[in-house]
């Protein structure tokens, strides 16, 4: 019996991974807010929305983003031949490769198809308002990622009502382009007030002179969420 488990365990320490293929690691972690370009990658069978604060370059965005990226130069100019270890080995012969896509984003918020990118990784300029999107591609397949970045909201809003006197309720009003849920801190001279995280708040003797507003934040699901300070109340 120990011998053919010492077998057992030999031959697991001896498979090795086939060409194209990588161990099952974790990718980056998906961000739901990004000011910078939305990066998102498609293994296949796994996929992340990452946010790149440096994109000179979709390559520059691509690393900024978090990803272990390799390269290899040829006669057409640097490409990627690597993302977190996919494929197995840098080679432009590679029938399993990475496709790179563009999505842009519509006035409503939401993100368009996406469509193949016409300038390579190295020399195309990526900006804020269009999606980087990497699909790992097998047999020379063509397919865009399966996901896009988050929904992003167009506007939130949010307007005060009530008496600024020590001792009255002010209250918030808040709005957004979608359905949403709402968050609320109330802000006395831009510094959060303790406790107060309803829409609703009471003056007291400490924001006497001075001004409370209140940082809406709007939620939804499959959104980036959005926030909004409301116009300052000096308090009498």
């Amino acid at each position: 019996m120990k011998k053919l488990l010492a077998i057992a365990a030999a031959l697991a320490l001896s498979v090795t991974l086939i060409p194209g293929t990588t161990a099952n690691a974790a990718l980056p972690k998906s961000v739901d807010t990004c000011k910078g370009v939305w990066v998102v990658l498609d293994t296949g069978s796994s996929t992340t929305k990452r946010c790149a604060t440096k994109y000179s370059t979709g390559i520059e965005a691509l690393k900024s983003a978090g990803f272990k990226v390799k390269t290899k130069k040829s006669e057409y100019g640097t490409f990627v031949c690597q993302i977190e270890g996919l494929p197995k080995t840098c080679d432009i012969a590679n029938k399993d490769y990475w496709g790179n896509f563009q999505s842009t984003k519509t006035a409503a918020g939401t993100w368009g198809d996406w469509a193949y990118a016409t300038t390579g990784a190295d020399s195309s300029k990526p900006s804020k308002n269009v999606a980087e999107g990497w699909r790992y591609e097998k047999n020379l397949a063509m397919d865009p990622p399966s996901v896009t970045p988050p929904k992003q909201f167009t506007s939130v809003t949010a307007s005060v009502s009530g008496t600024a006197k020590v001792g009255k309720t002010l209250k918030v009003k808040a709005s957004a382009s979608a359905t949403a849920k709402y968050t609320y801190q109330w802000l006395r001279s831009g510094k959060s007030i303790k406790g107060a995280t309803k829409p609703t708040y009471k003056l007291t003797s400490a924001d006497k002179g001075k001004k409370i507003s209140v940082k809406v934040t709007a939620k939804k699901s499959g959104y980036s969420p959005a926030s909004v300070v409301s116009k300052a109340k000096k308090i009498k």
